[in-house]
């Protein structure tokens, strides 16, 4: 069964990229779970990181649901093991039917829960550490809108041999925290830099009929309903804190990645780079800046799709930013649509 958990993870995190009849992966119409972060991304032993997570909804959900639960569980990655299945679904880890131990003030990668609500802290150990003087804390949150909460999703797919009962309705997501030794000796080949930092959005507008840049940030941007015969575009844009993308101590750049999500109508890109200027990526220019903005596709729901929106017209847009070493930032915007 350790085997067939593993394929049918593997198989979620493939799926994510298929096409066919499924919905595109930035049109969320069930539970999402599109970010997990940790602040800071990489932390020095006994240092605090506070975690968090952006979970969401369509804003009419196709059945009642509860608020939203969480459950945290930290643990070591087993040696060799490429892909590991989230903490506690392991074979004979949850299947007892309850959650483990609490985690202790500093956290050695012995499966423990960290807390059972939608944010959670932890101090790593000098246990992490290998002889590089790094290591990795894999953490594992569970969300559920369910009136079971996420405790029993998590126990119950556990119980299942690691396959989700209800993919729908909870939603089980990783995390990878770096641990490092700020006084560990580098080498030539990999010397030692600042410790990684998250990445900041700044900006996320939608470009108006007329070419204004209106924000949606604080609600107040309007769009009307496409025709059902003549689909309405817009351009949604992004921009990046000056700091977003950080220097590495081998003087390139980070390559910084942006994932685009909405509730209601459809994003016709739903995933952009911040390449240098005129350079294909980030690798082909890695002494380069990046751009700092981004933009993609939004296209308004038309009449028929209109029970995607709240009851009141809103909708929701995110925009989930990425670098290459395990940072990650998100801003969420609304629009009315009339």
């Amino acid at each position: 069964m350790r085997g067939r958990g593993r394929a049918v993870w593997l198989l979620v995190l493939l799926c994510l990229g298929c096409e066919n009849n499924l919905p595109v992966t930035s049109f969320v119409d069930k539970l999402r779970v599109l970010a997990v972060k940790a602040e800071p991304p990489e932390v020095a032993p006994g240092a605090q990181s506070v975690l968090s997570v952006l979970a969401v909804e369509p804003e009419r959900p196709a059945v009642p649901i509860s608020p939203l639960s969480a459950v945290w569980l930290a643990c070591r990655v087993p040696p060799g093991v490429t892909t590991p299945l989230p903490c506690g679904l392991n074979p004979g880890e949850l299947d007892v039917g309850a959650l483990p131990p609490a985690c202790g003030a500093e956290v050695d990668g012995t499966l423990c829960l960290l807390g059972q609500s939608l944010g959670a802290s932890v101090r790593p150990g000098a246990a992490l550490l290998g002889a590089s003087g790094t290591g990795t804390l894999f953490l594992t949150v569970a969300v559920a809108d369910t009136a079971s909460g996420a405790a029993a999703c998590l126990i119950g797919t556990a119980q299942n041999g690691a396959l989700p009962t209800e993919p729908d309705r909870c939603v089980i997501a990783e995390k990878r925290l770096v641990v490092s030794d700020p006084t560990r000796p580098g080498t030539t080949d990999a010397p030692v830099g600042p410790p990684n930092h998250n990445p900041a959005l700044e900006r996320l507008d939608l470009v108006d009929e007329n070419g204004a840049t209106r924000t949606l940030l604080d609600g107040t941007t309007v769009v009307a309903l496409s025709p059902d015969d003549a689909e309405t575009t817009r351009s949604l844009t992004v921009r990046r804190a000056d700091t977003a993308a950080e220097q590495k101590a081998s003087g390139s750049y980070e390559a910084l990645a942006l994932s685009w999500f909405t509730n209601a109508g459809r994003i016709d890109g739903g995933r952009s780079t911040f390449d240098p200027p005129g350079c294909e990526s980030q690798a082909a220019c890695a002494s380069v800046p990046p751009v700092t903005s981004v933009k993609t596709s939004y296209t308004a729901p038309t009449a028929s799709k209109a029970t995607e929106l709240a009851t009141d017209g809103s909708m929701k847009v995110w925009a989930v930013l990425r670098d290459d070493r395990g940072g990650v930032g998100w801003l969420e915007g609304q629009l009315k649509v009339r």
